[in-house]
């Protein structure tokens, strides 16, 4: 694969896992209060992080 194709489909990876980050912290915020961001804010990280999964299986799941 050339390096050109492998730093876009990189940068692709990375800003999906923003915009989940992004879109799951904004499901969640009408249930933060001042102590469980703590613990709901490293949860939908992780989840940004493995976006795929979320998007195929968890959020499938949950719907």
């Amino acid at each position: 694969m050339s390096d050109g194709l492998q730093r876009l489909l990189w940068s692709l990876y990375f800003l999906a896992d923003l915009a989940t980050t992004g879109f799951l912290i904004w499901e969640d915020w009408d249930d933060m209060t001042w102590w469980n961001w703590i613990i709901i804010v490293p949860i939908d990280i992780f989840l940004g992080t493995i976006w795929p999964i979320y998007w195929l299986i968890l959020r499938p799941l949950t719907a």
